[in-house]
């Protein structure tokens, strides 16, 4: 535990830009903030915040290719290593928005909360049923990821470690998929009419 304390005291936080599609549909500031103390948590920091009203998400990147042009600028002139969005995307949405800020890594809420929860937990079982559950959530979006998780280290192998995780310890995947059923985390996801989907399982 002191080692783990002596990496994240040492080394600086991961600088992130949050991105945000205002519907209407929940207090996004107060969103935004919990979404910053969330990369707090996994020793990120958020160095800015992109946000854009509209009813219904830009087809393929969700917010306007303006907006993504404006969150490409913040990054590169603050340095940020990725990109950090409030809700949840697809695998293709992680690519094209990741294409759109000019390769830089794309990870959204669901992931960060994963990876905060098995990066912290002590028991085996409680590392295993965090790793399953990370493992299902990024499966279906390998397609979209492939190329950040090349840059993470992540391999063929096992899951690549999220920005800000660098030197902490990892349990390789388990084979399979089976396993003890894992908690369902409520997901926001964005529909092309501005309703939102029901809250589904992880």
């Amino acid at each position: 535990m002191s080692e783990l304390y002596d990496i994240l005291t040492e080394t600086p936080p991961t600088k992130v830009v949050l991105l945000a599609l205002d519907q209407g549909l929940w207090d996004c500031e107060r969103s935004l903030a919990e979404l910053s103390a969330l990369c707090e948590a996994n020793h990120m920091e958020a160095v800015a915040q992109i946000t854009q009203k509209r009813q219904t998400p830009e087809t393929g990147i969700v917010l306007g290719s303006g907006k993504l042009e404006e969150a490409s600028f913040a990054a590169q002139t603050l340095g940020a290593e990725c990109a950090v969005f409030d809700g949840e995307l697809t695998g293709s949405q992680i690519r094209n928005i990741s294409n759109a800020l000019g390769g830089l890594e794309v990870i959204d809420r669901t992931m960060l909360i994963l990876e905060i929860f098995r990066s912290r937990a002590v028991t085996n079982e409680g590392k295993l049923q965090t790793e399953l559950a990370l493992l299902r959530y990024r499966l279906p979006r390998l397609q979209g990821m492939g190329e950040a998780l090349s840059r993470q280290g992540g391999g063929g192998g096992g899951g690549g470690r999220l920005p800000g995780q660098a030197g902490k310890p990892h349990y390789p995947h388990p084979p399979g998929g089976g396993g003890r059923r894992t908690s369902g985390l409520p997901a926001r996801r964005f529909k092309p009419e501005g309703r939102p989907l029901p809250a589904a399982p992880v």
